[in-house]
């Protein structure tokens, strides 16, 4: 769906990108259109997170796809739910009781094993989780991508982030 050029008060909407953004599903344009028609006077970025979304996806994943691929990859290393404590045995209960299912689940769905961590250094990923990972990430939509990473970053975890979207 194509984001309308104008918004209800006819201000032309502008977007860091030299093209109209064009979204997804009608439910995103719509809400894109929606942020504009409520803004008034000097624009609040702050308050157009649909938008913000968009130009992630249009403006930086799709011109920097690799290096957004790359940067999950390296989250998947470094992934929260993989590092866990080895005491107290209640937090350690608490992480294997809550996590581990994900963990689980996550080896399901990308056929792989997905090692634990009892340290603070990262531990590298096997080459064959690594080749998962990316084959999982080359066959995922431009949006859907942008939300991985930005979910990724906020999170810390590239397995949380999967999650919310199987």
């Amino acid at each position: 769906s194509r984001a309308a050029d104008r918004s209800s008060t006819g201000r032309r909407r502008a977007a860091p990108a030299p093209r109209a953004p064009i979204v997804p599903s009608q439910a995103l344009a719509h809400a894109i259109a929606d942020e504009w028609d409520v803004q008034a006077g000097e624009i609040n970025k702050d308050a157009m997170t649909n938008m913000q979304y968009a130009c992630v996806a249009l403006d930086y994943c799709a011109n920097y796809r690799n290096d957004v691929e790359t940067e999950l990859l390296e989250f998947a290393e470094t992934d929260t739910l993989r590092y866990r404590a080895d005491e107290p045995d209640e937090l350690v209960s608490m992480q294997d009781a809550e996590w581990q299912p994900i963990i689980v689940w996550a080896e399901r769905l990308l056929a792989v094993s997905i090692p634990l961590n009892y340290g603070i250094l990262p531990v590298a990923n096997s080459d064959e989780l690594q080749v998962k990972i990316s084959h999982y990430l080359r066959d995922i939509p431009l949006f859907r991508l942008a939300a991985l990473w930005l979910i990724t970053k906020h999170c810390s975890s590239f397995i949380l982030a999967m999650a919310v979207f199987e």
